[in-house]
């Protein structure tokens, strides 16, 4: 087979080069088949298997194997038991596609993981003018609490863009900001150029404000425990400095909270009260032998309305819908998937300093514990759209990028001769 370099310089092996850069995008039809039914599956699928076919010509291997195969592979393996078991299996189906969309993606990203840094600072950058878009429409389209601190957002953007569109909730915003926003602070903190520190701190700065003016107290708790990790995994010290001031912003907050009405609508007991409730039926939905295999991928909705009559579309707990989605096998996965991500974290952390990509690193590893501790409270895994026919049930790719990352600056570390980003 003929070298990289003279590969380069033959037009029809650019042509595969830049497919092969570019496979994560090849997903993306699978959730449009999702959501609006096309393209028909059979031509997503193949779109989206093309590059792995052209990477095989090119290095003899259709991914890059991960420290996270044996939980990805479970996960398959409990999403296919749960769509034989599902009642729904249209609604199943969707899922298991774009499941399939979300695990290509990340694959696609951990493949090119050898790619240079300018590849990565440009997905960096794409994410976070996705983020600014998402923010941008949230404020324009959401109507959602307006406090004196917000208020000129919404009606301001609103004026501006207009507010035809489908509204955003402030939780979907916060899950998206919540693990955008530790990578940015940890590259300010870590060894890198001065330039890429300033604009990892003024963007950081910038998107909490954003979050702040959510008024999403999920989003806020979540954030905390992120970036509280990053500081920890930083320093170690830091643990005797975050700890105390953690409990002394608590204490100061639960002694005004009655006082400030957009700290009760942040943390509503209301709303605590009731999504408690929802874990405490969906546990109860869960006996027999769905205790094993779950309901089916996305049939929670339904099951739930036909036993509730509550009409709900949102479990508002990620892990309990992980568990109706892939049973106890999705579970396992989880727990598997945890323990694995724990040691490639403890590795990061004790890799040497000098390295650049020890903060990157660092960070996605505080984006993957905001996520975590957001997904006890909202639903990060997935999401759920009313239709005319019901409802569309899909896989979310976003903590499936995150973790990408994370396996990317795991293997950046792991070079004997890291590059400087």
């Amino acid at each position: 087979m003929e070298n990289t370099q003279s590969r380069k310089n033959i037009t029809g092996w650019k042509i595969v080069d830049i497919i092969i850069k570019f496979q994560p995008l090849f997903a993306i039809p699978l959730y449009f088949t999702v959501l609006t039914k096309a393209p028909p599956f059979w031509l997503s699928l193949i779109v989206a298997l093309m590059p792995l076919g052209l990477r095989f010509l090119v290095t003899r291997r259709f991914i890059r194997r991960t420290p996270f195969d044996l939980p990805v592979m479970i996960f398959v393996i409990a999403m296919l038991v749960g769509l034989i078991i599902a009642p729904y299996k249209g609604v199943a189906l969707g899922t298991l596609s774009s499941s399939l969309a979300s695990i290509l993606i990340f694959y696609g990203l951990v493949s090119n993981s050898e790619a240079g840094n300018k590849y990565w600072l440009w997905l960096a950058a794409v994410i976070c003018a996705l983020t600014i878009t998402m923010s941008v429409w949230f404020f324009a389209q959401g109507h959602g609490r307006e406090f004196f601190f917000n208020q000129w957002a919404f009606h301001f953007l609103s004026r501006l863009i207009g507010d035809k569109g489908p509204p955003l909730s402030w939780n979907s915003v916060g899950a998206l900001l919540v693990v955008v926003i530790p990578p940015l602070f940890s590259v300010a903190l870590f060894k890198n150029s001065p330039l890429l520190r300033a604009s990892g701190l003024i963007t950081g700065l910038v998107f909490t404000g954003i979050l702040f003016m959510t008024d999403s107290g999920g989003g806020w708790i979540a954030l905390v425990c992120g970036l509280v990790s990053v500081l920890i995994f930083w320093r170690v010290w830091m643990l005797w400095v975050v700890i105390p001031l953690v409990g002394i912003i608590t204490s100061i907050i639960v002694v005004v909270f009655h006082k400030i009405p957009w700290l009760t609508q942040a943390f509503s007991w209301d709303s605590f009260l009731y999504r408690t409730k929802e874990w405490s039926n969906t546990f109860h939905l869960l006996k027999g032998s769905l205790f094993f295999t779950g309901l089916g991928p996305g049939n929670w909705v339904d099951v739930y309305d036909k036993q509730y009559r509550a009409g709900d579309i949102i479990l508002h707990n990620s892990y309990f819908q992980f568990y109706t989605d892939a049973g106890i096998l999705g579970i396992a996965a989880l727990i598997i998937a945890a323990v694995v991500f724990v040691r490639m974290s403890l590795t990061i952390r004790s890799s040497p300093q000098q390295n650049p990509w020890q903060g990157a690193g660092i960070g996605l590893m505080g984006s993957i514990v905001a996520g975590a501790v957001f997904a006890c409270y909202d639903v990060t895994f997935s999401g759920t759209l009313a239709a005319a026919a019901g409802y569309i049930y899909f896989s979310i790719p976003l903590l499936w990028i995150m973790v990408a990352l994370f396996v990317v600056s795991y293997q950046k570390i792991s070079l004997p001769h890291p590059s400087k980003i």
